[in-house]
């Protein structure tokens, strides 16, 4: 309870304990005991790291934010130097770069709109990166779609995962179903303990005989390949009824739901 002092001018905070003392098998107490604790310091201190806290929230969203209008504006760009670039090539490297910036600024963008500014709903992100994706593509006949259980991971995480599912799903579409008339990718999130397991699987002409990834020289591999040991991961690679990547990496028990 509050008690006014009117000599600081100010209320001290004060919890009030009342204990009954009973003699044998009487109901009614003879005597009480009361105690009163003075916790005017502990709530002042509560009050200033709940200020503090709210200040850091403020601020982490702030930055969210600009890094994303930051990366929006990169992204920007790099749209508008590809407008005037007509070698296809450059032109294709130009729109990858600003893909796999994108993808990164989506994560901010979550975060910043989120409650919980330490981790972000893996698998809804994922959703929206496709449906972006989808977008894109300038005709219907690839299907992406998410599966599994809803995954929390920090930005630590989160950005090379996301980069690793974009450069896989890119690469399905880019190669796996040509000469084809209809294709499908597939997302599928799962957790055990402290385990994350995320599988990108295609329906496509699957990976050449002689596929192995050590030998790749392509950039995307390289750079999957450099995501999956930040992750401190491993990734599974099947190839049969199309290609299977399985990339899985150590979380903390809190971030599975």
């Amino acid at each position: 309870m509050g008690v006014f002092n009117p000599k600081i001018n100010n209320y001290r905070w004060i919890i009030i304990n009342a204990i009954p003392q009973f003699r044998g098998n009487e109901t009614k107490p003879y005597q009480v005991y009361t105690t009163f604790e003075d916790i005017t310091s502990i709530r002042n201190t509560k009050e200033i790291l709940s200020h503090s806290l709210r200040e850091k929230e403020i601020l982490l969203k702030e930055i969210h934010h600009r890094v994303k209008n930051n990366l929006q504006i990169i992204s920007s760009l790099l749209s508008l130097q590809t407008e005037n670039i007509s070698d296809a090539k450059t032109r294709t490297i130009l729109e990858t770069a600003k893909n796999r910036i994108h993808s990164i600024s989506v994560i901010h963008k979550h975060l910043y709109e989120s409650d919980d500014l330490s981790q972000i709903d893996f698998k809804h992100y994922l959703k929206t990166i496709i449906s972006i994706f989808n977008s894109s593509l300038s005709e219907d006949r690839i299907k992406t779609e998410i599966k599994g259980e809803n995954l929390l991971l920090d930005i630590n995480t989160a950005v090379p995962a996301s980069l690793i599912i974009h450069e896989l799903v890119s690469n399905s579409v880019k190669h796996a179903f040509k000469s084809r008339e209809k294709g499908k990718i597939s997302v599928t999130v799962k957790s055990k303990e402290s385990l994350a397991e995320i599988t990108v699987k295609d329906n496509g002409k699957g990976l050449p005989k002689n596929f192995d990834t050590k030998k790749a020289k392509s950039l995307g591999m390289n750079l999957i390949l450099n995501l999956v040991s930040q992750l401190n991961g491993n990734l599974i690679i099947e190839n049969g009824n199309g290609a299977t990547f399985k990339i899985q990496f150590p979380i903390n028990e809190e971030q599975s739901i």
